[in-house]
Order: structure tokens, then sequence, then C-alpha cells
């Protein structure tokens, strides 16, 4: 600006002491003419001048203005930009957060997290993780379900087993007392009528009622002990049926037998509705006798005096019915699901008469589905009593019909020499009598192995009547070394033990025993025995070869 005026003059005095400090360099300052501007100065190697152009300010930083606002737009464009895209980032990244804090709060109430996606890999992996929790949540639950129902019938299985052993224990208590009551109950006419035969001068008469009183008493103790070891045989599996072909009225003509005096004592009228034509079927007369003689006799026990009995037979092309109704106190409600379960009875009055052990329907039930049958059991609504139902099959293969009873041999005339062998002395010695008295026979009584081997050779006995149970050496044992000896190869062998079960009769068998009779035996069967030994016998068993003795050894 102004050249012309300004050729030949000094520069400014700050030019000139940069330019004279440096070789080259820059400044701002004002020109001579008072313009703000940037000079640039370099020394000339050539001429030693310092050359400076200056600029003014003004035009310098019109263009860096004009770019820093260019550049202030658009950075305010690049913030305004980022600012959206960081509001929309953040939104999206603040409600990906939210769901995974609801997911994780969810997942802490025990709900599991629906799987949710997210553009951020941080919060999609958050995500998947509480969802595989939420998962593994879900099996824990349903494990704890199952562990917890698991428990649930545990409790309620060892409740029931409880509830039902605490039932079992009561009724075991209430079998065990009313089994003392039954005991006792034959032994005081028992210990009453001994007294009255002690008694001198006793007329033949009551002698006779004395000894029937004993004999009934004696029958019903050995009914029970029956049934005890019936239920015992039968819950164990160890009943065996004698199948034949019979005419199922002949069992009941037979039970009616066995029931009439219950049925006489407590006065009852008794309707019979049998068929006019056999009925024939297949199975074990003895054990349906027991099934029907058990049915009658519980209706005449629970039916007041004077009561009425119904005994029917009904029958079609494939089954039987047997009934039994009575118009007694009935069965309650709450006995009937259990009333042929071990050890159930009903609430026993004080004044009953006929007590009950809780085994006769137990081991009807058993020996009717040992038959393929079932029993069942009913009230008489709106009247009372109860009514009793067998089913049975009819499965008659049309055989040979089975006969009727052997009746024991007639007794041989003459005697048999016979040993009892036995520590009971009571036993060995009334069974002594009881032989020399209704056979005629010569008895002598050991009371243990070692006396009977030493008397056996000096005393020949015919017969041996042992007992298993001895003090020194058993039954078994003493039947083997008798059979040892030469001169007892043929002598006949009895056992007659408390041990009646059925491996106790193969014992006695392979022991050497020709009979098996279980205590306490009727003593027309044991003389029926020897019976049939006698009529077998060699010419020494003649009577006239025999001296009748009794020896208490």
């Amino acid at each position: 600006m102004n050249a012309p005026q300004r050729i030949g003059k000094m520069s400014r005095p700050e030019l000139v002491a940069a330019a004279a400090g440096a070789r080259e360099g820059r400044l701002r300052h004002r020109t001579l003419e008072g313009t703000e501007s940037y000079d640039v100065f370099t020394d000339s190697s050539l001429s030693g001048w310092a050359v400076a152009v200056a600029a003014p300010v003004e035009m310098i930083e019109r263009s860096a203005r004009r770019a820093t606002q260019v550049a202030a737009l658009g950075l305010v464009a690049a913030m305004l930009c980022a600012g959206i895209l960081a509001a929309f980032f953040a939104r999206a990244h603040v409600n990906a957060i939210a769901r995974a804090v609801r997911a994780a709060i969810d997942l802490g109430n025990g709900i599991p997290p629906q799987p949710q996606r997210s553009r951020v890999t941080e919060v999609s992996e958050l995500h998947t993780a509480l969802h595989l929790a939420g998962e593994r949540l879900v099996q824990a639950q349903q494990y704890r379900r199952d562990a917890e129902s698991e428990r649930q019938a545990l409790i309620e299985g060892k409740k029931k087993a409880r509830r039902m052993a605490e039932g079992e224990n009561k009724a075991k208590d209430q079998f065990l007392a009313m089994l003392g009551h039954e005991l006792r109950n034959p032994l005081a006419p028992i210990s009453t009528a001994a007294q009255l035969l002690r008694m001198p001068r006793l007329d033949q008469a009551r002698a006779r009622y004395a000894g029937d009183v004993i004999g009934r008493q004696v029958e019903h103790m050995n009914r029970l002990l029956g049934d005890m070891l019936d239920v015992s045989r039968v819950t164990r599996g160890q009943v065996s049926l004698h199948l034949e072909r019979l005419d199922l009225k002949s069992a009941l003509e037979r039970a009616f037998e066995q029931s009439a005096a219950l049925i006489e004592s407590r006065q009852h009228s008794l309707a019979l509705a049998l068929p006019a034509q056999p009925v024939w079927m297949q199975g074990d007369k003895t054990r349906l006798v027991q099934v029907f003689a058990n049915l009658i006799n519980n209706a005449a026990k629970y039916s007041a005096p004077r009561g009425h009995l119904h005994v029917g037979l009904e029958r079609d092309a494939a089954h039987v019915v047997v009934t039994a109704r009575d118009d007694g106190e009935g069965v309650a409600p709450d006995l009937l699901p259990r009333i042929f379960d071990l050890f159930s009875q009903g609430e026993r009055a004080p004044d009953r008469a006929q007590g009950v052990l809780g085994l006769g329907l137990a081991l009807v039930r058993s020996l009717v589905q040992l038959h393929g049958g079932s029993v069942a059991v009913r009230g008489n609504d709106p009247e009372p009593g109860t009514t009793f139902a067998v089913h049975l099959p009819l499965n008659d293969d049309g055989g040979e019909a089975a006969g009727a009873e052997r009746e024991p041999a007639p007794a041989n005339a003459g005697p048999l020499r016979v040993m009892i062998v036995d520590d009971n002395i009571d036993a060995a010695i009334s069974l002594a009598h009881l032989l020399e008295q209704g056979g005629g026979h010569h008895v002598s009584t050991h009371y243990d192995a070692k006396g009977a081997l030493e008397w056996a050779g000096s005393e020949q006995p015919d017969v041996f009547i042992l007992d298993i149970g001895l003090p020194d050496i058993s039954g078994y044992e003493l039947a083997r070394r008798l059979r040892a000896m030469p001169m007892f190869a043929g002598a006949t062998l009895i056992a007659l033990t408390g041990y009646g079960q059925a491996a106790d009769r193969a014992n006695a068998r392979a022991a050497g025993f020709a009979h098996h009779l279980a205590k306490p035996a009727e003593p027309d069967r044991i003389l029926g025995l020897l019976g049939r030994v006698g009529g077998d016998g060699p010419d020494a068993l003649r009577p006239g070869n025999r001296t009748s003795t009794t020896s208490l050894k």
C-alpha cells in the first residue's frame, strides 16, 4: 500500500528489530499506515537485504474466520447429529438395560425371563445369560416340586404305615386279650370238672358229665389252636388243597353237624334252602366244611338267642353260591371293608357269650380264594343282620366221586406192647391209662430218650409213641436209633407231638415214623391206629404172649 510514498523510508521499528534478530520470521504489527498486518521476513543471502511481505490481518483472518465458522457449523451439526444418535442409542441401551433389570427382578421372584435381543452385544449376552438362568431356575423349581411331592408322598406313606402299624398293634392287643379270654373260658370248666372228679363217692352220672365237659372244652381249645395254625399256614402259603370230586351239599351237611351244638345252645332256628340234586365240584372237602362251619358259627355267635339263621345253595352253569344269613346285630359300616382282614373284629361287649379272635373270616377268605372263588359280605338293610356269600367255580371234571370217609379199622382183640416216650409226665401217664383201658394194650412210659433206649431191648414194644421235643435228644434221632436196631426194624413208630407243620411231617417220615399225630390227638384215632397195627401183626401179637403192666420210669 502507498508503495511509491514509502520507498527509501524506514520500516516500523518492531519489524527492523525482528529482522535484525533473526534471519527469517513473522510477526503481527501495525504498518506505517496503521493497518494491522501479518509480516513475513527473510534475509537475502545475495544482497544482504531483509525482505518483508505484509498482508492485512483482516484479509488473512477473514478466510480463517470463514473456515472456522464453517468448521464450527460442521462441528455443531456433527455434535447435533452425534447428540441425536447418542440419544437414540442411549435410549436403546437404557431400554435394553431396563429390560435386563426387569428380567433380573423377575428371575429373583422366581419367574423365568423371556429371551430378548439387543443390538448391544454385551446387553444381548446379559439377556441370554438371564434366560439360561431362568431355564435353570425352572428346572430347579421342578426338581424342588418333585422332591417336595416325593417328600410329601414319603411323609404320607409313613403316616399311613404308622396308622396301619398302630391299627395292627391295637388289633394284636385285642387279639391277645381275646386269646387270653378264650383260653381261660375252657380252662374254668376243665378245672371245675377235674375238682369234681377228685371228690370221693362221686356217682357215675356226675363223673360222666365231668368227663363230657372236659372233652367238649378240650375240643374247643383244639379248634382254637387249629384255626391259629391254619391262618399261619395260609398266610405263609403253606396250605395245599386235596382236590377231589365232591357233592357240595354233603360238605354243607357236615358243616351243619359241626355247628349244631352251638346253634342248639343259643336256641336258634335254622332254615336250609338246598337243591334236591347233588352239586358236584372239585374241591377239598375238609377245607370247605371248615369254611361253611366258620360262617354258620359266625352267624350263630353274632345273633341274639332265639335268632333266625338261613343257609342257601344256588347254582348256575358255571358257579355256585352259598349264602349264610342271620338277623343279628349286623356289621358296623367301618368294619365292612376290613372284616376279612386278620384279627379284625367288632366292638366286644363284656357280656358277649361267644368270643371271637378275628381269625375265622380271614381263614374263610383265604381258603375260598385257594379254591378259585370269592367271598363277600353285605348288610340286610333295612332288616337287621348280615349275609355272607361264597362264590365257587363249578369245575367238575365228571371223575369218580369221593367216597365216604373211611371208618377206622376195628381194634384187634389182641393187645399190643406199646412204649410211650414223652417228657410231659401227665400226658404220658394219662395216654397210657387210656390205651390200657380203651384198648387193653400193655403200655410202658418213659420220659427221656436215654431211658427208652435202655428198656426197649427188654420190653420189646410193638409200637413206639414218641414225642419229638425230648430233653436229651430229639424224637427224630430216637426214631433213627430204634430203626437201626434189627429187633425193631418192623416196629410201628408213631410221632405224637405239638409240631404239626408239613415240614414236621416230612421230617417224621424221613426219621422212620409210620404216622404223625399233632397234639392233642383224638383218643379214637390213636386207638384206631393201634387196632390196624394189631390186625396186621404177626403171631407174636396174640394176647396170650403178653403181660399187662404199666411201668412208670
